[in-house]
Formats: structure tokens, sequence, C-alpha cells
């Protein structure tokens, strides 16, 4: 366990590590994402006024397109999105395990529904997307079971295992005496917040840090009590050796996601925002000139004879006094015709750089004119294809964890209690598939190129029969169901397929066994109606 000075010095170190990381990303918030990031000197709702800085909405507006299409892809509300399987396929087949992994789906989508997961979903997204990284905490919640505490970029640093997994978090954060009293209690206060509240100050504020990190000494199985990681808060600045509250956690209560990384190890993810920062400058430079242009041919520079003394009025249907002389006059400085056509192009040119930066053209529902449904499945595939990477690093690095921990929840908490887990599935590890739009797409390429192996096995079987015997169709049939995110609750369960299927060939063996004696009593028929004679078999058997 840390004293506080180890605590103050752990968070110290974190954010001096992440300086270059919120320099690039306070870049990216003024130009890509106004609304995201919270740096130091920043005030509450101060982005408020970032958006009357911005000359273009293009990035805006692509950022959205990408993070509706990545929450309607991966994780509709409206849909079913993820199902839980076992690594072990011949586990899926037991009839018990079946039933309570679709109980533990229903609740886990229960939990989703009822708590604020949804709404965090997409600040997620646009976090990791403008910034590279993403980050929220999971908490135990009496009515919902979680809830997550989301942050931006500016309000929390992290830092990485040997394994390139996150595993500490700190965060400074403001908050008032009346809710540090609330929350950690009045007894474990330091005495300059306990002297505001006995003042009644309850809204003068104060800095809190928060620091997660793993117990070194923890040793796995030997003390339940014992936990992985320590939780340490304190008021920061408060010359008190303790803290307002320790806490730990049985595994690592944070979602962190990082984008793309530069190397494994490293703590911080590089985003979108950071490749479009030059285009947005770019674009506001050209919007500038396109804005002064457009000024001039309005409002030209005028030259103006000497003797025009009262201001020369250049509204529209203005007047200008001036003397009654042949040679007073008022002309523009220099002919101004300037063709804003190139710029423009220029401009949209950067747009389009700008959408396809962050995948908005990889989102479009609409295809070219003349597109043959052949070469729209091509092209379909082409994106899916690039954009795979980027979907499973969503699925594998943010949703999975998301989905773990949710579940640890639910046991934790006794929504279900352990021993309603089937005794064949203890010990084993759950396989989380994704059913969304853009994780059936993906399969579907799979599934494509399933069909065309299929077509070469009916072709090869139409010379050697045998060989369709390598196909297992029961497991080929549920894989279908499975990829296509169908309900396989309306499949028959194997054990219940296997019984169908002895019933039948009890029948046919039944039916063919009637068959064979009718043959036998026609056969007899025939040799008591026939005549024994020399030159027939029954004359052959007389002699």
């Amino acid at each position: 366990m840390l004293n506080k000075q180890q605590a103050q010095n752990v968070v110290s170190t974190l954010k001096e590590q992440a300086n270059d990381y919120l320099a690039e990303c306070k870049e990216v918030s003024k130009y890509v994402a106004a609304s995201r990031g919270f740096f130091e000197g920043d005030k509450k709702n101060s982005y408020y006024k970032a958006f009357s800085r911005i000359l273009s909405n293009v990035a805006i507006q692509a950022m959205y397109i990408l993070v509706s299409g990545i929450m309607s892809g991966l994780t509709s509300k409206s849909k079913r999105w993820l199902h839980l399987q076992n690594f072990d396929s011949d586990l899926d087949e037991n009839y018990e395990v079946r039933v309570f992994l679709e109980k533990l789906e229903k609740i886990i989508y229960r939990i989703f529904d009822k708590s604020n997961v949804y709404e965090a979903l997409p600040l997620l997204y646009e976090e990791s997307c403008a910034f590279g990284t993403s980050c929220a905490l999971v908490e135990n919640d009496d009515e919902n079971v979680v809830n997550l505490l989301t942050f931006t970029a500016g309000q929390y640093y992290i830092d990485i295992n040997d394994k390139g997994k996150a595993d500490t978090f700190a965060r400074q954060f403001d908050m008032t005496v009346k809710n540090i009293v609330e929350k950690f209690g009045y007894e474990n206060c330091p005495d300059n917040v306990k002297s505001a509240y006995d003042q009644n100050q309850y809204n003068t504020e104060y800095v809190v840090n928060h620091l997660i990190c793993p117990n070194s000494k923890f040793v796995k199985g030997v003390d339940p009590d014992n936990k992985a990681y320590f939780s340490y808060y304190w008021i920061d600045g408060d010359k008190e050796d303790n803290f307002i509250h320790v806490g730990g956690y049985a595994s690592f209560p944070m979602i962190v996601h990082r984008l793309k990384k530069r190397t494994t190890q490293d703590s911080y993810g590089i985003g979108l925002g950071s490749t479009v920062v030059p285009m947005m400058k770019e674009q506001f430079k050209k919007i500038r000139e396109k804005l002064k242009a457009i000024e001039k041919i309005v409002n030209p520079p005028v030259l103006a004879t000497n003797d025009i003394k009262t201001g020369i009025n250049l509204l529209p249907g203005g007047i200008t006094r001036v003397p009654a002389s042949s040679d007073t006059s008022v002309r523009t400085a220099y002919n101004v015709a300037i063709d804003l056509n190139h710029l423009l192009l220029d401009i949209d040119s950067t747009k389009k750089e700008i959408h396809s930066a962050f995948f908005a053209d990889l989102f479009s529902l609409f295809q070219a004119p003349n597109t043959t449904a052949t070469e729209a499945q091509i092209k379909d595939n082409e994106k899916l294809a690039i954009l795979g990477t980027f979907i499973e690093g969503f699925e594998n690095e943010m949703l999975v964890p998301l989905i773990q921990k949710v579940i640890e929840k639910i046991f934790e908490q006794g929504v279900i209690r352990q021993e309603e887990i089937p005794d064949i599935l203890l010990g084993e590890e759950l396989k989380i598939e994704f059913l969304g739009t853009l994780a059936q797409a993906q399969k579907q390429i799979g599934l494509g190129n399933l069909a065309n192996a299929l077509t070469i096995m009916d072709s090869v079987a139409k010379i050697k029969p045998a060989t369709i015997d390598n196909l297992d169709e029961d497991k080929l049939i549920r894989k279908i169901f499975t990829d296509y995110g169908l309900d396989t609750k309306i499949l028959r369960d194997p054990a219940v397929v296997e019984q169908i299927r002895q019933e039948q060939q009890k029948q046919q063996e039944q039916l063919q066994q009637q068959q064979t004696l009718l043959n036998m009593a026609k056969v007899g028929k025939d040799m008591g109606q026939s005549k024994i004679e020399d030159n027939n078999l029954l004359g052959k058997f007389a002699q």
C-alpha cells in the first residue's frame, strides 16, 4: 500500500509523461472536436465558446457520421448485437449450457438498457476517434448494476504494464465541499474541508486526486479480502498524511481503448483527429481567403478625389454628397475580378479528404448509379476490408472488457448466483460473438467464401460422392445461424435432433422389415401356385 506522498509522486509522473500527448489533443480539440477535451485552465462548459472559432464544420460532421456508423453498426440499442458462446464448441451443444447463456445474455441486455451504457458508448467512440484513447470507469450501481463514468482528454492519465495493458489510472477533478462530505464522510475529510462545511461553504471547490494502481503484494487466491488493485482518494495540497478514502478492486475497473499505437508499449493511442488537424488548418486558411475575396467583390477598396470631405457611403442605395465639380469621382482602387471556382473546388477537395480520413465515405449507404449488384458487393467487401482492423479494435479492447466487467458485477451483486452456473461451465472461458451490422458484414465476407467452398465441394462430390462425408451438416447450419446473427433458439437441441433421427431410423427399419416380409410372402404365394415340372426350379428341387 502506498502512502500519500508516494501516490502523489505517481500522479505527478503520469502527468509529465502525458504532456506531449495532451499537447496534440489540444490541437485536435481546437480544429476537429470542439466539444471534446478538458485541459488545465479550462472552465466548466467552456467548450461552447470553442464553436464560435470554427470556420468549417466539415470535421465535426464527418466525426458525427463515423461515430453514428460505429454505434449503429456495432452496438445498436434496437438490435441484438452480442452472443455468448464457449471456446469449446462442443459445450454449445449442451442444452443446459445454452439455456444458462441465453439467460445471462438477457440480463446483460437489460442492464445495458437500464444503465447509462448506451449513453456512454458514443462518447467513448468519439474520444477514441478524435484523440486515439478513450477511458471509462465501470462503477457499481445499486439500481442498475453498473454505471459508466467517462472521461475526456486532459481529465485523466494512464500507464501500462509489461504486456502493454493499461493497469494504472489517475485523475484530478474538482468537487464541492458538499459532494466531498457526502461521498467520503465528514469524519474522513481533512480539517480545511470540515471547516468549510461547518461554515456552510458547501459550494467551495477543492481539487481531488484519484489513483488506481496495482497492489504489488497481491497473490491470487490467497486472501479474498486482499484486492488486486488499490484505489486512493485525497485532497490536492492537503498536508495531512491520511487519504480521504482507500478502496480496492478485484480486477482493473477501467476500460481503456487505444485506436492506433506506434508500439505495443505506448500508453496512449493515435487518433484520426491528428491526421485531420493539418487538413483543417489548410481548410481554415482557404475559407479565410474565400471570405476575403468575397468581401473585396462586395465591398471593394475605393479611390476618391480630395474634394470629397463628407465620407463615402458604400451601403446599398447610399448617397455621398460631393461638390458640383465634374472632376469629383469615386472609383475602385483596382478591378476586383476574382474567379472563386478554383478556390471552391480546392475547398471541396479538402472536404472530401477529411471525410475519407474519418471513413465517413465508407459509411455512406448510397450506391453509385448504374452499379450492378455484383459490383456493389465487391465495393462493399473492399470497404469492409479497410474497416476490419478498425472495428475489431473496438470489439476486442473496448466492448469485450465492458461485457466481461458487467458479467463480473452480475455475479458480485448476486443477480445470478454462483450455484446457478452449470457444473460443465465452471472454469471455462466464455467467447463473446458480435452480431451488429458491421460485425455481420465482416462475417458475410467469410460466408461468401464458405458458399464458394461448398460449391466446389458439390462439384467434387459429383465425381467422388464419398468426399461429402467430410462435411458436418449440423455444425454448418449452426455456424450460418450464428454468423448471420439469427436466433439459435429456433434450432432444436442436438440431443432432440439425435432422438428424432433415431426414431426416423427405427421407423425406416420397420418399414424395410415389413417390405421384406411382404416380399417373402409374395414369393411363397407364387411358389405355392407354381406347377412342378421337370424344366422349372421346383421340379428340380422335387427330383
